[in-house]
């Protein structure tokens, strides 16, 4: 007779080697599909890595966001030849008695 299904998520530990003797570590959480009689993989999140020769699991860096390194308050502006014939203009004083 085989395992009740019972809708629940499977938390996981998955190991894979590296050609350099390293191996990593990820949590895997997996789900399974009624409709196909198939399990799939809900999310995978790296836990760290054992260095080879050691036992022990070493975090490794945090992946960077979206948000970060970027220069704040810099904006990109689409100008036209009038305009920044305008702005040199008023810069230097040459359109003074014009406008």
């Amino acid at each position: 007779m085989s395992k009740p299904i019972t809708g629940k998520n499977h938390v996981g530990e998955r190991r894979e080697k590296r050609p350099n003797g390293d191996i990593y570590v990820y949590e895997r959480i997996t789900a399974y599909n009624e409709k196909t009689r198939k399990t799939y993989t809900v999310s995978q999140k790296l836990k760290g890595k054992i260095k080879s020769g050691t036992q022990k699991i070493v975090p490794t860096r945090p992946k960077k966001r979206k948000g970060e390194g970027s220069i704040p308050g810099a904006t990109r502006q689409h100008t036209g030849l009038t305009d920044i014939l305008e702005w040199v203009g008023k810069a230097s004083g040459i359109d003074h008695g014009f406008s």
